[in-house]
């Protein structure tokens, strides 16, 4: 019995660890009706190439898709539908996460209440990117919300984001709920300079293992505060 107890405990605790949340009172989530949405990311993905010393390293390079732009936004659209009874899509994007680890961040408090107050919503979804050190490459830094680093053979999808769910009176937050040690992997994949220099049927693999990247992310965040 002690024995299953404290095996209870511990895995108590990794969960804790590894999944940090707090669902949404329930009162106010019978209250939010109408949300608005704001989004910066997958505009781009950032990809670099990691060597076994710093010296391997070779300069970032970016994708910029038109197909991956709608593949997020239907994403976003897909993981929304029919856990509100509006959701609007706001055509701003919020303020960018500064890539100095040290600057201060933007004061999304009243950012998302003015986009409430605007769009008369109950609710603001805020997604941002964010500036990160990946686990398997902590001297290289990936980019704004998606990014791809290479090593070998191998690509790993990161997903880097702040999801803040903001109450349009206060801006405070209304649920938390952060997931790690994501990522997937896409094996047999090269660095390649430019995107352009992929083939067509690779393009698709990398675009769709960021979009799936993306929804894993997405699904994680809105199950865990509760909807």
């Amino acid at each position: 019995m002690k024995i299953h107890s404290m095996r209870h405990l511990l895995l108590l605790a990794i969960s804790l660890i590894l999944c940090q949340c707090s669902s949404i009172d329930p009162a106010k989530k019978a209250s939010v009706k109408r949300i608005v949405v704001a989004s910066n990311v997958g505009r781009e993905v950032t990809r670099h190439s990691i060597g076994f010393t710093a010296f391997g390293n070779k300069e970032a390079t970016a994708i910029r898709s038109p197909e991956l732009d709608r593949s997020i936004n239907k994403v976003l659209r897909e993981e929304l539908s029919g856990k509100f009874q509006e959701v609007i899509f706001s055509p701003e994007a919020p303020p960018h996460v500064p890539s100095n680890p040290f600057a201060k961040h933007p004061d999304y408090k009243t950012w998302g209440q003015a986009l409430a107050a605007k769009h008369k919503a109950d609710a603001v979804f805020l997604i941002t990117g964010r500036y990160y050190y990946p686990y398997g490459a902590p001297s290289y830094m990936t980019a704004e919300g998606l990014g791809i680093w290479h090593q070998g053979k191998v690509g790993q999808v990161q997903c880097y984001q702040l999801i803040h769910f903001l109450d349009a009176q206060t801006g405070k937050s209304l649920a938390h709920f952060s997931r790690y040690f994501n990522g997937r992997t896409l094996p047999n994949l090269e660095f390649k300079a430019n995107f352009s220099d992929y083939s067509s049927t690779e393009q698709a693999r990398i675009i769709q293992a960021c979009t799936d990247e993306f929804r894993t992310e997405l699904a994680a965040y809105l199950k865990g505060i509760g909807y």
